[in-house]
């Protein structure tokens, strides 16, 4: 059996989830027709529904295409649908409608009665079409924020602050506002902390929640123009081709630079070097236009892209900047014969503490948000470690018992990998170090068949080393 659909594309309505739908199409006519062809009401068209969107000739076009049973059933384990009719109902939602499928023998590509009923569902949708709703209650901050939660812990205001400022951009941009406007609303974040307490993760957990194309790219790959290393354009590029080459799509992504902190120290670098990295991340960050290249040519096969949309996150562990803290907060009074220290009480980030640790002002004040996520303490790693759906416990017990393996565990053993954890000082990566320190040793017996039960004893961890 095979599904046959028809279906409309509109450049306004393509998104992150239709974009990879448009590709898994594009395979199938790719399997069914000899001549690799899309046939729509205006003629037939020699490429795939990506190129045409990219080159902007699809809009209002009408697309039929065939779905082979062995494509079907793909499709259905990539989505985790149980049932052939949830094939029809997830197309239903990922084309906000503008589609018609059927599944009877009907003659596919040319048939005329296929075309007229497409013809009439876009007509009926452009009677009916309603305005998107981008108020603040249709992004569900509460119900987003238990999710979260469900994979990220001990950073509970942290995290309300990232996703309020997350929603807030994809707030603006749902709005319909203008770039000038988006770009002086729009909410950049510099998120503060050490190794291993969750800044990738978090980043990745959220993007992933609202299905927003992102890049991570470490900061010190990227240099100025006239200098050996990557054009920080390339950061451009890059969202560009997470996006599926959708230039729209990736104007609503985000850009995560990893290791900001490691462009404002000058004892670690040329000076002028990191700075001028900096000057060009600022550019971006405030909204410019590039050319970006295609084809590796300046001015040949390229378009023009807006960052005015994208978010940008600079992070890093700013290693040493609680000194500056601590010294600004130290205000000096001398009397007679005695020093007094007047204790300031606002130890958070200045914009003065930044400035001393080396990021140009210009690119402070384009940070609207500091968040400094905090360093674990054992209840934290406890928690983590029993109840993140992704933690390396949970995982671990998952994949073991797949295999026929009872997985055995007590308290005294999540109390003694948070203590190891801890000694460790990477943050919640110390879980996966130490439980993997234990599995490595046992799995060789288990996959050999002598051991059918995983135990997971305090004995089996290596005391913390003492300093």
């Amino acid at each position: 059996m095979q599904l046959h659909i028809g279906f409309i594309v509109k450049q306004k309505n393509i998104n992150f989830h239709t974009q990879k739908i448009y590709q898994f199409l594009d395979a199938c006519a790719i399997e069914t027709r000899e001549d690799h062809q899309f046939f729509c009401h205006s003629g037939k068209y020699n490429g795939t529904i990506i190129q045409s969107i990219e080159q902007k000739t699809s809009d209002n076009d009408i697309y039929c295409c065939s779905l082979p049973d062995n494509m079907i059933k793909e499709f259905m384990e990539d989505l985790h649908i149980t049932s052939f009719q949830n094939v029809i109902d997830e197309i239903r939602n990922l084309y906000h409608n503008n589609y018609f499928v059927y599944k009877d023998n009907l003659r596919l590509i040319e048939d005329e009665k296929m075309i007229m009923k497409c013809k009439v569902a876009f007509k009926e949708e452009e009677k009916e079409e309603k305005k998107i709703d981008a108020s603040f209650s249709s992004f569900q901050i509460e119900e987003k924020y238990k999710k979260l939660k469900e994979y990220i812990f001990g950073q509970d205001e942290q995290l309300k602050i990232f996703l309020s400022c997350f929603i807030r951009n994809q707030n603006l941009i749902g709005l319909g506002f203008d770039d000038e406007m988006i770009a002086g609303l729009k909410s950049n974040i510099l998120l503060i902390g050490t190794t291993g307490v969750g800044k990738t993760y978090m980043i990745k957990q959220i993007t992933k929640l609202f299905d927003v194309p992102l890049v991570i790219e470490d900061a010190t790959r990227y240099t100025s123009s006239g200098f050996t290393g990557e054009d920080v354009d390339n950061m451009i590029r890059n969202l560009y081709v997470k996006s599926g080459k959708n230039k729209d799509l990736a104007e609503l992504g985000v850009i995560y630079i990893d290791e900001f902190d490691k462009l404002c120290k000058p004892d670690e670098g040329s000076n002028i070097a990191t700075i001028a990295v900096q000057q060009e991340l600022l550019k971006l960050v405030e909204g410019t236009t590039l050319f970006i290249s295609t084809n590796n040519h300046s001015n040949v096969g390229g378009f023009t892209f807006d960052t005015r949309k994208v978010t940008f996150i600079l992070g890093g562990a700013f290693d040493g900047i609680k000194d500056i803290i601590d010294k600004r907060c130290k205000k000096k009074t001398l009397g007679f014969q005695t020093e007094k220290e007047e204790i300031v009480q606002d130890t958070t980030i200045q914009k003065e503490d930044l400035k001393e640790y080396g990021m140009i002002l210009e690119l402070i004040g384009r940070m609207t948000n500091f968040i400094t996520l905090k360093e674990p303490e054992k209840e934290d790693l406890k928690n983590a470690f029993l109840y993140s759906k992704a933690s390396s416990l949970n995982l671990s017990k998952a994949y073991f018992e797949a295999n026929g393996i009872t997985v055995e565990f007590d308290d005294a053993f999540v109390d003694a990998v948070a203590v190891k954890s801890l000694s460790l000082k990477t943050g919640y990566r110390g879980l996966n170090q130490t439980l993997n320190a234990i599995v490595e040793k046992e799995q060789f017996n288990i996959m050999s068949g002598k051991t059918k039960v995983l135990k997971l004893t305090k004995q089996k961890i290596k005391p913390p080393t003492s300093e």
